[in-house]
C-alpha cells in the first residue's frame, strides 16, 4: 500500500496517505501477545478443550453458572486475543488488572466507519496515554512499540497538523509536506481508517 501510494502521489499531489491506524493497533496488540507466553498458552489450552467438545461447554455453563463461554480468539481478527486475555483476567481472582485493554476496544473504533479526523486522532492519544500507564518493564516495551508504530506513520504527523489547523490550536501550513492548499483542508474532516 505505501508504494501504491507513492506511486499515486505523482498523479494526485494533494493525496494523504496514512498507514491503518488499526492496524498500527493490531501490531502493538501482537508485540503484547508475543510478552505473555504463560497468558498465551492459557487461551491456546482453553480454546483446545471446548473446539468441538459440546459435553464439555455443557460442564462448563453448569459449573461457571452466569459466566460466559470463553471467547475464542482468531488472530486474523484484530484485538481477539486481547479480548480472551481480558476474558481470564476478569474471571480469575489472582489476576487483578490489565493495562491494555483498550487496544481491541480501539481497534474497534478505528475500524468503524465515519470516524472524523478529531475522533481518530483522539482515539489514538487516549491508546497512548493509557499505556504510557502500563507499569514494568514489559509496560515501557508496549508504551515504546506504540510510539515507534506510529513515529514510522510519516504521514499521521501531516494529519495531526491538518487537525491543529481546524481546531484554531495553529493557523499556518508549516509542517504539512504535501501539495495541500488551505481550501483542501476541508476535505480532511472524515478520516477513513479502512484504507491501510
Amino acid at each position: 500500500m505505501i508504494k501504491a501510494a507513492n506511486s499515486l502521489k505523482a498523479l494526485y499531489s494533494k493525496m494523504v496517505h496514512v498507514n491503518c491506524l488499526a492496524h498500527a493497533h493490531h501490531r502493538v496488540a501482537e508485540t503484547i501477545r508475543g510478552k505473555f507466553n504463560n497468558v498465551d498458552g492459557l487461551v491456546s489450552n482453553v480454546k483446545r478443550v471446548f473446539l468441538k467438545a459440546p459435553s464439555r461447554l455443557e460442564i462448563f455453563k453448569t459449573e461457571a453458572f452466569g459466566i460466559s463461554l470463553p471467547p475464542v480468539p482468531i488472530m486474523t481478527r484484530w484485538g481477539t486475543w486481547l479480548e480472551a486475555a481480558f476474558y481470564y483476567s476478569d474471571n480469575f481472582t489472582s489476576i487483578q488488572n490489565s493495562n491494555f485493554r483498550c487496544l481491541p476496544v480501539n481497534i474497534t473504533k478505528l475500524e468503524s466507519s465515519g470516524l472524523t479526523l478529531l475522533e481518530s486522532i483522539e482515539v489514538l492519544n487516549n491508546t497512548r496515554e493509557t499505556l504510557k500507564m502500563a507499569n514494568g518493564k514489559i509496560g515501557k516495551e508496549i508504551y515504546d512499540k506504540f510510539q515507534n508504530v506510529i513515529k514510522k506513520n510519516k504521514r499521521f504527523k501531516t494529519l495531526a497538523q491538518i487537525l491543529k489547523i481546524h481546531s484554531d490550536e495553529v493557523d499556518t501550513m508549516e509542517g504539512i509536506e504535501e501539495d495541500l492548499k488551505v481550501e483542501d483542508l476541508a476535505f480532511f474532516q472524515i478520516c477513513s481508517n479502512n484504507i491501510s
